[in-house]
């Protein structure tokens, strides 16, 4: 299994993708382009669609020696053989999706705006937290607003933002604390691909992490 990056752009991909070629095609770019961490997201189509487009974007990020992050589903985690999931409000618990992927496998946990949850995902072993929407999110368009202060909170694993981030607005949550910015519209939408992950994942050049640690 490919490890979990402590800084860089967090890719996910968009739901409305129809066809295999054009996932790949997108998050090719988005390779090229510097992101170091994809999640297959779909909400959109059925469990054998969504088998057959893991497996072939597990397969391209591995070519990179990127990690594949699956939303939702840690069955399809173990069919594509995938390095982790990603679990929000509404999923399968950590516990149990840890019992199912075992100790090798990545996890990362939704906590919204909650500092309280996030610490005890990150004690109870989660890989990562996400805390978000920080910004108004084309993904999300609904998803009530994180204050920019959760992220000078001390959670002793990677911090990703997310909601509405980009090229522009992404150096201040970076600022504020966050280790890895979750971005899919101003990647995916963008004309030019590759252009705009690059311009992202420029905002971490000749950063360090932050220490983690309560």
């Amino acid at each position: 299994m490919t490890g979990f990056p402590r800084r860089g752009v967090y890719a996910l991909t968009r739901d409305s993708v129809l066809s295999i070629e054009s996932l790949l095609e997108d998050c090719e770019l988005a390779l090229r382009g510097g992101v170091c961490v994809i999640q297959y997201r779909d909400k959109a189509n059925d469990l054998q669609t969504k088998s057959e487009f893991a497996s072939a974007l597990v397969s391209l990020c591995h070519d990179y020696d990127v990690p594949c992050i699956i939303n939702d589903h840690p069955q399809l985690v173990i069919e594509a053989q995938a390095d982790g999931v990603h679990l929000g409000q509404n999923d399968t618990p950590y516990k149990d999706a840890r019992k199912m992927l075992g100790p090798d496998r990545l996890i990362g946990v939704s906590c919204y705006s909650n500092v309280e949850k996030a610490q005890q995902a990150a004690r109870a072993g989660a890989d990562y937290i996400a805390f978000g929407s920080f910004f108004p999110s084309q993904t999300k368009p609904h998803a009530p607003p994180c204050p920019l202060e959760v992220l000078n909170k001390q959670v002793p694993c990677p911090t990703v933002a997310i909601g509405g981030i980009n090229s522009k607005n992404g150096q201040k949550l970076v600022d504020a604390g966050a280790d890895l910015l979750a971005i899919s519209a101003a990647i995916f939408t963008a004309p030019d691909r590759e252009t705009a992950a690059r311009r992202c994942a420029d905002i971490f050049k000749d950063q360090t992490p932050l220490a983690k640690g309560l």
